[in-house]
This record gives C-alpha cells, structure tokens and sequence, in this order.
C-alpha cells in the first residue's frame, strides 16, 4: 500500500511537470439485457488524462456534442435569443461522463435518468487484490488483480509499462493503467485499444462539460 502511494505521488510529479493530456481509447463491450446472449453491444470510449483530473466517455457521444456545440455556437453569433438543435442518439449507447479528481479521485458522475440531468459526486473506495500472474495484452506487460466493486467481481490486467493509476469507468488506484478489465459474467468488458498525446485543440471537451454543467 505505502509502495502505491509512493507510485501515485511519483505519477502526479510527473505528469504535471509534462502539463500534457494523454487519450487511451478502450473498446467496451457490454450486455443492454444479461439474460440474453445475443444482446452484446460495442463501443469505442476514451479516457482523457490530464495532470488535474480525468474524463471518461463515448467517441460516439462526443462527436454528437461536438457537433451539437459549434451549431449552439453559430447560432449563438447570429441569432442569440433563438437557439435550436437536434442530436441522433441511434449511432451511441453510453451517455454518461466521468470525470475523476486527482489525487483523492472524487468521481463526477454525469447522466440522464428519465430524461433529468443529474451529477452522482463520490469517492469510491477499491480495495484492489495484486496476483503474481502476468501475461502480454495488446503489446504491454501486464498484471492481474480483481476486486469487488458495484456488486461485481472483476478482474483487471494493468500495465506499469503505462505509469497512470487510473483506468475505464470508475476504476482506478492500481500501479499503472488498467489495459484489461471485464466482470466476472463478462457482461462488461473494456479493452485498452490505442493512445496518443493530446493537443490543445483535443482539449474541446472541456467546454462540452461546461454546457452540461450549465
């Protein structure tokens, strides 16, 4: 635990030295019914690091916001007391947003239920389980540890080749960033698919939350 907090203390040193954001994109996979096989559905999610925090959220829902915004922003130039917008929801499913605090990582959680906006604030607590068992995913070293968590069993491969103590969803707190993570009934599963170095122009969704927040 103390070696942890040590790493964790190292990380942020580090990262906000650099004061450069990094995305990691995870294809997620998941089940809308559990009950039924054929109900498996896939998106692609990023999680976005930067020295102060991170966001976690669908490529797909991003781009509709995206869109959506710069309509709000024309409109807004042009004709301000008359602002209209439409966004397609069909091309995503996940429309939440997460958003960690470092060091604590207090989680935001931003959601619709029954078509209200709400923001779900907590710090959860992951009481992780390190295992000697090591395997190669998707070119990285990596190592197991489960945990329970939301009332599932999960299991997770994180790679200290990738020095982040964060991860997909809520996750986070193990000595580098998780490349593997599924439930114990594999109805969740999340892959680490690709990374690179963000720019100030990929730094957008700062303002798309901003909106939400508004």
């Amino acid at each position: 635990m103390k070696l942890n907090y040590c790493f964790v203390l190292i990380f942020f040193a580090c990262l906000n030295f650099s004061a450069q954001g990094n995305r990691f994109t995870y294809e997620y996979q998941f089940r809308i019914d559990s009950t039924k096989t054929d109900s498996l559905k896939k998106e692609f999610m990023n999680l976005d690091i930067f020295p102060a925090k991170s966001y976690f959220y669908g490529q797909a829902q991003y781009a509709s916001d995206s869109a959506m915004n710069h309509s709000i922003i024309q409109q807004r130039k042009s004709t301000p007391n008359s602002i209209s917008y439409s966004s397609t929801t069909d091309e995503w499913n996940v429309s939440y947003l997460i958003e960690k605090s470092y060091p604590n990582f207090k989680t935001s959680w931003f959601t619709n239920i029954e078509q209200t906006n709400m923001i779900v604030e907590e710090t959860p607590v992951l009481k992780w389980n390190i295992l000697p068992e090591t395997q190669k995913i998707e070119n990285y070293n990596c190592q197991k540890a489960t945990v329970n968590f939301g009332g599932r069993i999960w299991e997770a491969w994180f790679s200290k080749d990738l020095p982040f103590p964060d991860g997909p969803y809520k996750f986070h707190g193990l000595p580098g960033l998780i490349v593997k993570l599924e439930d114990k009934t594999k109805s969740h599963q999340f892959l680490l698919k690709g990374n690179k170095k963000l720019s100030t122009e990929d730094h957008s969704w700062d303002y798309i939350l901003a909106l939400q927040k508004e």
